[in-house]
């Protein structure tokens, strides 16, 4: 029964952490435009103009 337990811990951290990767590639799909402009207001500010 021990097993079994650390393995559905274990299990849950994997799904967890597949979750977050599946949001995060589907925000960058969404937001793909912004976030280029995003990158060159960054990138522009530390240019510092």
């Amino acid at each position: 029964m021990k097993k079994r337990g650390v393995a559905i811990e274990s299990l849950v951290w994997w799904i967890i952490g597949i979750a977050v990767l599946a949001v995060m590639i589907v925000l960058a799909v969404v937001l793909k435009d912004k976030l280029w402009d995003l990158g060159a207001y960054i990138k522009n500010l530390f240019r510092g103009g």
